[in-house]
């Protein structure tokens, strides 16, 4: 599954941060293109599968907002 973050809107070191937090229960890697960072998570722990994807961007805005 990918995640299209927008750079204008979010910091790359928060996006990084959540990032290293998450790499626990998948692959997450960061695809960094000029306007957008793409987060591709993959081999995700079953019991996470459904919910990985809301829970990271959650976290995200809870990071982004500490950056602030």
């Amino acid at each position: 599954m990918e995640i299209k973050i927008n750079k204008n809107i979010y910091r790359k070191d928060c996006i990084e941060k959540v990032v290293e937090t998450y790499r626990q229960l998948a692959d997450i890697n960061i695809i960094d293109q000029e306007n957008f960072c793409i987060i591709k998570i993959e081999k995700v722990d079953s019991k996470y599968k459904n919910i990985i994807k809301d829970e990271f961007c959650n976290y995200l805005l809870f990071e982004v907002k500490k950056c602030l």
